[in-house]
């Protein structure tokens, strides 16, 4: 169908440009420093009612998913109200791995 070929095209693409040639490991590390560098908690994305950084990152490619469900540290905050549906919270416990989590209470 149309649908597929677009999608085989949009990967295609992807898998051409040179950030898709970082090892898994660096991409993991320049997602972590991103969600760092960008708080997400001041209740912003929750009035306006969009998604969190490691979300977003999770979207851009099947590569960049790949990389971002399998970093822990990426979804080791968690934000209460959850602005999304109530399994996101046990997805994100699942992600997490393990790891240390940093839970907000806020509006």
């Amino acid at each position: 169908s149309i649908c597929n070929l677009q999608v085989r095209a949009a990967r295609i693409q992807n898998q051409k440009a040179a950030v898709s040639l970082f090892p898994s490991d660096v991409l993991s590390m320049i997602f972590e420093e991103f969600r760092q560098l960008n708080p997400q908690w001041s209740g912003v994305l929750f009035l306006l009612h969009q998604s969190p950084v490691e979300v977003r990152l999770s979207h851009l490619s099947s590569h960049w998913r790949e990389v971002a469900l399998t970093s822990p540290s990426l979804w080791s905050s968690i934000r209460y109200p959850f602005a999304h549906k109530e399994g996101s919270l046990m997805e994100y416990l699942k992600r997490s791995d393990g790891s240390l989590l940093d839970i907000y209470i806020g509006p």
